[in-house]
């Protein structure tokens, strides 16, 4: 996390004129509240925290800090009344010098923050002029002989604020890590946010962002490149792009408490697309990657880039081909189909057609003879090249029904039936050619049956030995031959079958072991003998 330490304004007093009177401050020596004091918390349920030692900068002398280099601010809150010791160290073992202010009172580290920005002398005395300003300095150290530094806060409350400055004096980069070393006073670690992503990312990955634990009811401000907002604890930018790079900052808030801005840097990395057409004749080849192609249309591959994030080109082959396929349809039904294939490359090591209803050929000119409808579609010519197999041309064939129809008709008693201008009066079949508008003609079989007198069923029988409907009567039912009746039950169960079936012996109500049947709807089907139309229909029992 990076601080901007705004350079101090102090007044030089005179070090050793004890009759120099000292200047109050004319300006605060943090210029930003927000973003130029980190919080800090140590407690015994920790190992310490740590932050990047800074490198950069100097301000003037402040307490007994005489070389001030390269401050940063931090700032902590008491939990638990006590002493309190902290530990103060650079990760390399190089000397760092602190500076620590307070009590300071506030509900919330801006709250403190802005007292100590209307009223500058918080961190001043005006009226000692023996000593470096002191004004609510709790302790101070520049022992450079020691790599590690103890700040001694005595007496501590809880919900006072301490402000610490550190100076790194060797502008050595490392951490300053803060460790509770005794004492019985605890810190309030709730202002404590760590935010960080897992960056790079390349384009057009979400870009992703972690929060470690926060208290229940916090409140999450995001800000960052092109524009980027978001309430969520941690939000998510999908499919991103290289505007999206840069430094996104957080601030939390819980119970009134600010949170300094936190900065996580993201880092998009740029996946690269590339469009390329290239020509080549029929029976070559071009190397694509690790693909060797024969074949015309769109190719895709990908280029592993060390920055991990992998370029796509897109390849359009072309391919020049003067091969001519065709037929010379289209034909009738029976007929022999032929395709050819001209203008065929020499360095050729075999042809393959393949074809509808499973055709293949090796043949330069293949036949398909006695050809049928289903023979009709694509007929695709393939060239072996390099054991590779290359569409060369394709041709549609249409091969046209010629069919043989079967007409079954009926002709009437003692009359005649007309077809074609032809007169038939005897039962029997006929055959007749019928020439097609598209040359190919069809054959047309006519079978004539007598016509019998349409059967006309009774639609109810009362089978009471009254004398009148007692069986079932089927007008002309005896002059058709060998009908068969079958009658069936609401179920499509079959109850009775009768075959010969005159109104004589007709069906009178009783089931195929002679039960009489219960009143109700029965089904019937009449089947005669040489008669294309079959009698269906429903018949009602009543007793």
């Amino acid at each position: 996390m990076l601080f901007k330490i705004c350079t101090f304004a102090f007044a030089i007093l005179a070090f050793l004129s004890i009759s120099q009177e000292s200047a109050a401050f004319t300006k605060c020596p943090i210029e930003d509240i927000y973003n130029d004091v980190t919080s800090f918390c140590v407690n015994e349920d920790r190992n310490g925290i740590t932050y990047k030692a800074k490198t950069k900068g100097k301000m003037e002398p402040v307490g007994c800090l005489s070389d001030a280099l390269s401050p940063a601010w931090f700032i902590m809150k008491i939990e638990e009344d006590g002493d309190l010791e902290l530990e103060i160290s650079h990760s390399s073992g190089h000397d760092v010098d602190f500076a620590c202010w307070g009590p300071f009172e506030g509900k919330t580290k801006i709250d403190v923050l802005k007292r100590i920005k209307e009223n500058p002398d918080l961190l001043h005395d005006p009226g000692n002029t023996k000593t470096y300003p002191r004004e609510n300095m709790v302790d101070c150290s520049y022992d450079y002989s020691k790599p590690v530094e103890y700040c001694q806060i005595p007496n501590a409350k809880r919900d006072e604020w301490y402000l610490v400055v550190i100076t790194n004096y060797t502008l050595i980069s490392g951490d300053i890590r803060f460790v509770k070393s005794s004492g019985s006073a605890t810190t309030n670690c709730d202002i404590i946010v760590d935010a960080s992503s897992p960056s790079p990312f390349c384009e057009g990955e979400t870009i992703r962002f972690f929060v470690g634990t926060t208290l229940k009811g916090s409140k999450y401000h995001w800000t960052g490149p092109d524009g980027f907002q978001s309430n969520l604890k941690e939000p998510l930018i999908p499919n991103a792009k290289l505007s999206n790079a840069g430094t996104y900052y957080l601030q939390v808030e819980h119970d009134g408490n600010t949170s300094p801005l936190i900065a996580v840097d993201v880092e998009v990395k740029q996946k690269k697309h590339t469009d390329t057409t290239v020509t080549i004749n029929l029976g070559e080849s071009f190397k694509f990657g690790s693909q060797r192609l024969y074949s015309q249309g769109i190719y895709f591959d990908t280029l592993a880039a060390s920055t991990g994030c992998d370029s796509t080109v897109r390849l359009n082959l072309i391919v020049n081909n003067e091969i001519k396929v065709s037929n010379t349809g289209p034909y009738c039904e029976g007929e022999a189909v032929r395709i050819t294939a001209e203008n065929l490359p020499g360095k050729i090591s075999s042809l393959i057609w393949e074809g509808p209803a499973g055709f293949s050929s090796k043949s330069v000119s293949p036949t398909v003879n006695n050809a049928k409808p289903q023979n009709s579609g694509t007929y695709t010519c393939f060239l072996n090249v390099n054991n590779q197999k290359v569409k060369a041309g394709e041709t549609e064939v249409v091969v046209l029904s010629s069919p043989n129809i079967k007409v079954h008709e009926k002709i009437p008693v003692d009359s005649f039936f007309t077809f074609e201008d032809t007169t038939i009066k005897t039962p029997g079949t006929y055959t007749f050619k019928l020439t097609a508008e598209n040359g190919c003609d069809s054959t047309i079989s006519l079978v004539l049956t007598p016509e019998y007198h349409e059967l006309i069923p009774s639609s109810f029988l009362t089978p009471n030995n009254d004398g009148v409907n007692d069986t079932w009567f089927i007008t002309n039912i005896d002059k058709v031959p060998a009908p068969t009746v079958s009658l069936y039950d609401r179920t499509g169960k079959i109850v009775r079958v009768i075959e010969e079936y005159n109104n004589a012996n007709g069906w009178d109500g009783k089931d195929i072991n002679g039960n009489p049947l219960p009143s109700s709807d029965y089904w019937y089907i009449i089947d005669i003998e040489g008669f294309d139309k079959i009698y269906t229909g429903h018949v009602t029992l009543l007793r």
